[in-house]
């Protein structure tokens, strides 16, 4: 059930006189007021409470601006604090990034001394891992190479 109300602020409430009446003549108070009158004592079940909004005094606006800027105050120190703690942690994260898939794979890159190795006669050349002697990888041997080659046996 939705009633509305229309307010006149150039009526006087025929009741009290204040400033604002609605169409029987009376201000909001004195309508209430009557309406409760009107009402049987015990015929109510129940009293109901209601999150309605409410018209602050200057008082409660103040206290409640103080309230404000001591949270903010406290949300910036706690920010700062905050980006202190990011710049300590990220060095430590970029290491678990490092690290991890080292350790889950057992394998980590390394700069391991290599020695090529020429087969002349077929034109190819190894690149031989010097810690194993595993093969690394396996090349034609370069055209500049060889005409080295044919240079410096051509000196002996």
């Amino acid at each position: 059930m939705i009633h509305k109300l229309t307010i006149d602020m150039e009526k006087h409430c025929t009741e009290c006189g204040a400033d604002g009446a609605t169409d029987n003549g009376l201000c909001l108070r004195c309508s209430a007021d009557k309406a409760l009158a009107n009402i049987e004592k015990g015929s109510y079940t129940r009293d109901d409470t209601r999150h309605l909004p409410v018209v602050l005094t200057p008082h409660e606006v103040e206290e409640y601006g103080k309230q404000l800027a001591a949270v903010i105050i406290e949300k910036g120190k706690l920010e700062a604090e905050r980006s202190v703690l990011n710049k300590k942690i990220k060095p430590l994260v970029e290491r678990l990034d490092e690290l991890a898939p080292v350790v889950d794979s057992g394998i980590e890159g390394r700069d391991v001394g290599c020695r090529w190795f020429y087969d002349w006669p077929n034109r190819e050349r190894f690149l031989v891992r010097i810690d194993t002697l595993g093969l690394v990888e396996t090349d034609v041997i370069l055209e500049h190479e060889r005409q080295d080659r044919l240079r410096f046996a051509g000196n002996e």
